[in-house]
């Protein structure tokens, strides 16, 4: 019986010992997933226009080549998180915080395709489909500015996962072409378009999170650092200037400007230089007046950063307008700011935007005025029969009689899922248009930009048909007012259109 005891035990412990061994012979290698997987990035890249190199770069980063415990669990590669309208499978991992909810797939490749359709589909992704699906860099820093992971260093992790395993060499473009290898970042010159392309995502995310024209930063990064090719940006990754002052705790290096040998701060990456200048604007007071202009006010707030004693030059004001203007920096300020600004290089180029090729337009739709809602009759253009009117700096239309969203969607090149979400229209089902009704063919605002701080409600009116008369997203219409979206309103009602 002891015999038999033993032998039972040993027995567990040899299978166990075997099943222990099967797992760890099982943990792949990173050039044996990117051979594994590389076929899916690339089918991905031809569907969706996303990078080859990025997709693998993500896997590899989130999976740890496919051997984290979340990826052998779930076959989730990208660490992408539950959220609320997540219907599929759900397993719960320590992240963030302790026991969240990520999506749990059937196979690694049903997490590729729900990875790719996620970039797609999220409007915050947006603006990264401008750039062409060789430029990796450009990809990198958008998701990391568009909030994909809260790890700072992110863009940076990607680019070196990419540069190392040359990812790039899967990038291919519609002529057949590799691109070249990167050549290494300190012997990189940019010009100023190329230092926009870089860096516009980041200038965009914090217009939307503080309130600072894109233009602005932007044109500050342009001045300060010369583009990002002066000593001080190169050496410290400090691209405004910014001095050590005597509470900065962090890096610092010395260097001469105004006096000899200087103290400014240094920052570990571009990304966390461009959050520390948001965050300088923000929380110093003597810039509080600067945060009462509208974010395509431009020409107020470089006016406003000289008289607050941003910096010592008295034409330095002067030399931020003239930059934004001569590089047409306030596109970035707009609706639909990066698809503006890559229009209009595209055009400088030669090179027509998709936007222009399919709907025969010789200018890319944008504000150029405040309309009020209940007066919206200046067209700006007329696109394939439409009348483009602007409210709240978001190009929308008026539909007729007969009009389908499919029809409406096609006109404008884009499908009729995208333009249901700019809408905020259920993503199904038949919506039958009535005459007279706005249909906005741009993304809406964050914020509202008129003068009004405060709508009172009428007979019939939902947050709904209000976030469509100001342009504002009705998510965002409703946490000011802490309402649910779909919440009854009474006549009298006073809604906030402003904080």
């Amino acid at each position: 019986m002891i015999f038999s005891k033993k032998l039972a035990l040993t027995t567990i412990l040899a299978l166990t010992l075997s099943v222990m061994g099967v797992a760890a012979q099982q943990k792949i290698t990173t050039q044996e997933y990117i051979a594994k997987y590389k076929n899916i990035a690339i089918d991905h890249m031809e569907r969706y226009g996303i990078p080859a190199s990025i997709t693998l770069a993500q896997g590899i980063l989130e999976s740890d080549s496919g051997n984290s415990e979340l990826s052998r669990k779930s076959n989730n590669h990208f660490g992408i998180k539950c959220k609320k309208d997540w219907k599929g499978g759900k397993v719960y991992h320590d992240d963030d915080a302790k026991g969240e909810c990520f999506r749990s797939y059937k196979s690694v490749e049903e997490s590729y395709e729900d990875h790719a359709e996620y970039l797609d589909a999220q409007p915050r992704y947006d603006s990264l489909f401008v750039y062409s699906s060789n430029d990796y860099r450009s990809w990198a820093r958008g998701l990391k500015a568009a909030g994909y992971a809260t790890n700072p260093k992110y863009a940076q992790l990607l680019v070196n996962i990419i540069e190392e395993h040359k990812l790039y060499e899967y990038d291919v473009d519609n002529g057949g072409r590799k691109p070249q290898t990167p050549a290494p970042a300190s012997t990189e010159k940019l010009t100023r378009q190329e230092y926009v392309m870089r860096y516009m995502h980041i200038a965009i995310d914090h217009m939307e999170r503080y309130g600072i024209p894109a233009s602005i930063t932007l044109a500050q990064g342009i001045l300060e650092s010369n583009c990002g090719n002066s000593q001080l940006s190169r050496e410290s990754n400090n691209h405004f200037g910014i001095k050590c002052k005597k509470d900065w705790k962090g890096g610092k290096v010395y260097y001469d400007d105004d006096e000899k040998d200087e103290c400014f701060r240094s920052y570990d990456s571009v990304e966390e230089s461009y959050e520390d200048h948001a965050n300088f604007l923000d929380q110093n007071a003597r810039y509080d007046k600067l945060f009462t202009y509208d974010s395509d006010d431009y020409k107020s707030w470089a006016k406003g950063l000289k008289e607050a004693g941003y910096a010592t030059n008295p034409q330095y004001a002067t030399s931020l307008i003239k930059i934004i203007e001569e590089e047409k920096l306030y596109l970035l300020d707009r609706a639909n700011g990066a698809k503006l600004y890559a229009s209009n290089v595209k055009a400088e180029k030669g090179i027509a935007s998709d936007f222009d090729a399919e709907s025969n337009v010789s200018h890319p739709i944008m504000a150029t005025s405040k309309i009020d809602p209940n007066n919206y009759r200046v067209a700006e253009q007329v696109v394939g029969g439409y009348s483009v009117y602007t409210n709240n700096h978001t190009p929308y239309i008026i539909a007729r009689e007969g009009d389908t969203l499919s029809h409406i969607a096609q006109t404008f090149s884009l499908t009729e899922s995208t333009l249901r979400k700019y809408n905020e229209m259920k993503t199904s089902g038949e919506i039958p248009l009535v005459d007279g009704e706005i249909i906005y063919v741009a993304r809406k605002q964050n914020l509202w930009m008129g003068n009004a701080r405060r709508h009172l409600v009428s007979e019939n009116e939902t947050l709904l048909s209000i976030s469509q008369d100001y342009g504002i997203r009705l998510s965002k219409l409703a946490k000011m007012n802490k309402m649910d979206k779909d919440e009854k309103l009474q006549v009298g009602d006073e809604i906030k259109l402003k904080k």
